[in-house]
């Protein structure tokens, strides 16, 4: 079979298809991630309370405790490997679509990219009065240390979590241990 050569047209609606389906692969990563992590939060974090809240008389020895602080940090650990794994795939969707808009002359997902790194933004193809607002935007404080413009991910901050949990069992056990050794005397 003869290939059929494309027109310009064609090429256009083909790129716009494979953009909206990048654009509705890294929604459903982003919806994957975070709907995972609610429910891993709520499950290692509600454990956590369920066990921590008893009553003095049915807390559990703290060996117990010491057990549990390195099995909830690998669980926690674990999903957060995987949702770097989404987050890999849902950037790899950006950067397509990226691409996708350089070659139709689209900017806006590279927005962000733009509003995170002025020398990013393109010599054509916005307006002066555009750049500006881009600017404006980027450089407006709302506190001391804080931009209008966000510019850290949320990758950069999740990674504590698995260690806040360590810390909080083991934080836990450490006072189940006092309470236990030296309160029964």
């Amino acid at each position: 079979m003869a290939k059929r050569a494309s027109a310009p047209g064609d090429d256009r609606e083909v790129l716009l298809k494979e953009y909206e389906f990048s654009q509705l692969t890294a929604q459903s990563m982003e919806n994957t991630i975070w709907q995972s992590s609610a429910v891993i939060g709520l499950g290692l974090i509600g454990s956590f309370l369920l066990i921590a809240l008893r009553g003095e008389d049915s807390q559990p020895p703290w060996y117990v405790a010491c057990l549990i602080a390195p099995t909830v940090f690998i669980l926690s650990a674990i999903w957060w490997l995987v949702a770097r794994r989404w987050w890999s795939v849902q950037h790899a969707m950006f950067i397509r679509m990226r691409h996708i808009e350089r070659r139709l002359g689209m900017h806006s997902l590279n927005y962000v990219r733009y509003l995170d790194n002025a020398e990013l933004m393109p010599s054509t193809g916005l307006s002066q009065a555009e750049k500006s607002e881009l600017n404006e935007r980027r450089e407006k404080d709302i506190f001391p240390f804080i931009k209008d413009h966000q510019k850290r991910g949320v990758q950069e901050f999740i990674w504590i979590f698995p260690l806040l949990l360590l810390i909080v069992w083991l934080l836990y056990a450490a006072i189940l241990f006092i309470v236990q050794t030296f309160g029964a005397g």
